[in-house]
């Protein structure tokens, strides 16, 4: 089995690693049939409501947000999308949603999941930051499946 890995995101210290965009990780396992399969795993990680391509505090435009990933996304059978955790922290957007969710029929970070064609995520310790109802309204929101 070839296991690519796609794309490693960290947005909060502005990484982001586009090194294995073609060549990927290669681990070879050959089926019973000797028949090669493959799996394409995108990551992403610490993306701390950085949903649009803004460098906020530069005020300038940037690459790095959740938008950007979706758009580079082409999923078929054989791709997974993660995320791990760290996601509803981070920027102006986010504080601004969070403090007047009720005003909006969408979660923009959850959008920008469900755009990407996220599969599973799990949450990280600043998604704990502003308690559970926001959790619950995150998790409701989401497409994918939260472990």
């Amino acid at each position: 089995m070839n296991f690519n890995l796609i794309l490693s995101l960290d947005l909060y210290n502005n990484f982001i690693d586009y090194s294995y965009m073609n060549l990927g990780m290669k681990v070879e396992h050959f089926c019973m049939d000797n028949k090669t399969r493959s799996l394409d795993i995108i990551y992403t990680s610490d993306t701390h409501g950085h949903v649009y391509p803004v460098d906020y505090a530069k005020n300038s435009q940037s690459n790095c947000s959740l938008l950007n990933i979706a758009a580079e996304i082409h999923k078929d059978g054989n791709t997974l999308v993660l995320d791990g955790g760290d996601s509803l922290q981070g920027t102006p957007l986010t504080q601004y949603y969070l403090a007047n969710s009720d005003k909006y029929s969408y979660h923009p970070i959850a959008e920008a999941f469900n755009a990407m064609g996220l599969d599973y995520f799990t949450l990280g310790n600043h998604d704990f930051n502003f308690g559970y109802e926001v959790i619950r309204d995150y998790l409701n929101a989401m497409n994918a499946k939260c472990l």
